[in-house]
């Protein structure tokens, strides 16, 4: 008899498709695609944005549905589990396309075929997204199709060398916020030792609240970062790093990699000091109270918001002196 063990071994992948309600632009796509991926079990990670759905291949072992749309949900979007367990979804190169008639043509006929949820044929990709009823019909049959009234189509490869993303132990990721202990001595330890400092760095391209939290997610994970603060009003990034493995210049860069145009603001960099458990500003400039103040948003417990509420108004007090 297989034991709990040997059967989570055994079991295999599953497949299912999450609606996503919220997503905007490009980098929507990519904040939820880069949280999904990080969640444990997870395998494959797709987004279509036009259709606004997320399509998971999974470990049912380590996770479920319900919890992947946990974590949309809790990154700001709205997921719904409409028919997941049966809904999947196909992408489908299609050649000889010229115009909007063929494509219109090819999405009325998918369209037409029982179990098809959806259907996005992009000319320019020479691409169609297909969402559908894995109990009703499949990608094969869909490519069939097109096949059959004059095109040449063929399913895409689901698993690319850039595509194929093996599941992350949450164990193994870089937490942000302390878990035990005195919150504020560990995170005043953790983000502000001695030789830290701030840099203020423009970003230009930012549409929406999703670039803020695609930029401040990714870079938090960049080592030699304590801690980020994007403001989407002001066009601009306040980041506490370590000079001794990072610069300004390499966190403005990590930034244009991501797709948007960053430029380090000149004599804004400012340093951190500790002084036992009271975090304070070698050069009072005002720049650490919005890290502060972003922290108090996020502060767990009373205890938290507290302290940090006292260290801001501490600050305040300094700057206005």
């Amino acid at each position: 008899m297989l034991s709990d063990a040997d059967r989570a071994v055994n079991m295999p992948d599953k497949e299912t498709v999450i609606f996503i309600g919220g997503m905007t632009c490009q980098s929507c796509v990519c904040h939820v695609e880069s949280m999904l991926t990080q969640k444990l079990g997870v395998k494959l990670v797709k987004i279509g944005l036009e259709q606004k759905f997320g399509f998971v291949r999974y470990d049912p072992s380590f996770t479920s549905p319900a919890s992947l749309a946990d974590v949309v949900d809790d990154i700001g979007f709205e997921a719904s589990l409409d028919d997941c367990e049966t809904l999947s979804a196909a992408w489908i190169n299609v050649s000889g396309m010229t115009c909007q008639s063929c494509v219109h043509h090819i999405e009325g006929m998918i369209r037409d075929v029982t179990g098809v949820r959806s259907v996005h044929v992009s000319l320019s990709d020479g691409r169609a997204t297909v969402i559908y009823d894995s109990l009703q019909t499949s990608a094969s049959d869909l490519c069939t199709l097109i096949n059959d009234i004059g095109y040449d189509a063929e399913l895409s490869p689901d698993l690319t060398a850039n595509e194929l993303l093996c599941g992350t132990s949450s164990s193994a990721m870089t937490s942000v916020r302390p878990e035990s202990g005195d919150e504020f001595l560990e995170l005043a330890a953790a983000r502000t030792n001695a030789g830290h400092q701030t840099c203020e760095v423009s970003v230009k391209g930012m549409t929406c609240s999703s670039c803020v939290k695609h930029i401040e997610s990714t870079l938090s994970s960049v080592s030699g970062i304590g801690s980020i603060c994007v403001s989407l009003d002001q066009e601009k990034a306040v980041v506490m790093f370590n000079p001794l493995e990072i610069s300004p210049e390499a966190i403005a860069e990590k930034i244009d990699d991501m797709g948007f145009e960053a430029a380090v603001l000149a004599d804004q960099c400012q340093t951190l000091l500790t002084a036992g458990n009271v975090v304070i500003c070698a050069v009072i400039c005002g720049v650490f109270l919005e890290i502060l103040t972003h922290e108090i948003r996020e502060a767990k417990g009373p205890f938290h918001q507290q302290q940090l509420t006292l260290t801001v108004s501490f600050l305040r007090t300094s700057t206005s002196s």
